[in-house]
Order: C-alpha cells, then sequence, then structure tokens
C-alpha cells in the first residue's frame, strides 16, 4: 500500500514539475509583437480605404455605414499585414 502511493505521489510529481517546465518554455518562446496603431496605416492606403466606404455605402444606400465599413477595412488591412509578417517570420 505504501509503495503504491509513494509511486503515485512520485509520479503526480513528476507530472506537475514537468507540465509546469513545459510552460515556462512555451511562453518563453512566445513572440510578442507590438499592436498596430491607425498611425502605422499609410495615408494614401487610408484615403482608399475611405473612398471604398464611401462607395460601398452610397451603393448599398447607407450612407451612415461608411465609417463602420472603413473600420471593418482597416482591420482586415492591418490582418492582412501581420500574417505577411508572420509568414516572412517563420521562413526564417
Amino acid at each position: 500500500m505504501l509503495t503504491i502511493f509513494l509511486a503515485l505521489l512520485a509520479g503526480a510529481l513528476g507530472g506537475v514539475a514537468a507540465g509546469g517546465l513545459a510552460g515556462w518554455w512555451l511562453c518563453k518562446r512566445r513572440i510578442v509583437c507590438a499592436p498596430l496603431d491607425q498611425d502605422a496605416i499609410d495615408p494614401d492606403v487610408d484615403h482608399q480605404i475611405n473612398a471604398a466606404a464611401h462607395r460601398w455605402a452610397a451603393a448599398h444606400g447607407q450612407a451612415g455605414a461608411a465609417p463602420l465599413v472603413a473600420r471593418k477595412l482597416r482591420l482586415a488591412y492591418v490582418l492582412q499585414q501581420r500574417r505577411t509578417r508572420k509568414r516572412r517570420w517563420e521562413q526564417w
């Protein structure tokens, strides 16, 4: 009985130690990137996004939706830029 208890205790402690070590190692390896802000978008691209949003809103008869569409397009642009940078990073 004591042998079984000691084996279970040793297994549990070993599992906790291995899990803690693996978690620490994964967190240490995690790449931290600074979030992109609105200023990171090129002014020409921002102008094109605004124009596209206004064209969409006019075509659909939703003039008040232009700012919302522009925000969504900016988000899509920023996410695409991050995805492109991540692919370049993974190639190394």
